[in-house]
């Protein structure tokens, strides 16, 4: 019993330090977005990959791979984004290969949302969550630009 109170105090403590602490900064919001949009595209292949692997109506063979190959690059492009984002200086403009970059993550995920649009209403909804969290991503790094 007393464990447990000690515990709510620490996490308390904690967790009133993080609301006292302001904003954070661009490359914190940089961070942040990368590790929640991968873990969004993750969940949706995950619920994609049981799908696929319990027989289920959608996705078609054909789906799953294409879907495959989408998340595969768009794996790799939310990282080098992120790392191209990390590395920017304050106020410099963004670079082509990074804007290039941008623009094929944002058509990559938009594609695997429209692959997902005859999906079970969990995994369309988890497609479209990944969609936000990759645009959130875009956003840190670029600024809205």
């Amino acid at each position: 019993m007393r464990g447990q109170h000690l515990r709510r105090f620490w996490i308390g403590l904690a967790l009133s330090g993080l609301v006292g602490c302001g904003p954070i900064s661009v490359k914190q919001q940089i961070d942040r977005s990368d590790r929640v949009a991968f873990e969004a595209l993750h969940l949706f292949q995950t619920l994609e990959s049981g799908a696929y692997h319990a027989h289920a109506p959608w996705p078609t063979v054909v789906q799953h791979q294409e879907i495959g190959a989408k998340l595969s690059q768009a794996y790799t492009l939310v990282v080098d984004v992120a790392h191209a984002g990390l590395a920017l200086q304050t106020g410099a403009p963004i670079p082509a290969q990074l804007a290039a970059e941008v623009r094929q993550l944002t058509t990559l995920v938009a594609d695997i949302v429209a692959l997902a649009q005859t999906a079970p209403p969990a995994v369309k909804a988890q497609a479209v969550t990944a969609q936000q969290k990759m645009a959130a991503l875009t956003q840190a790094v670029t600024g809205g630009t």
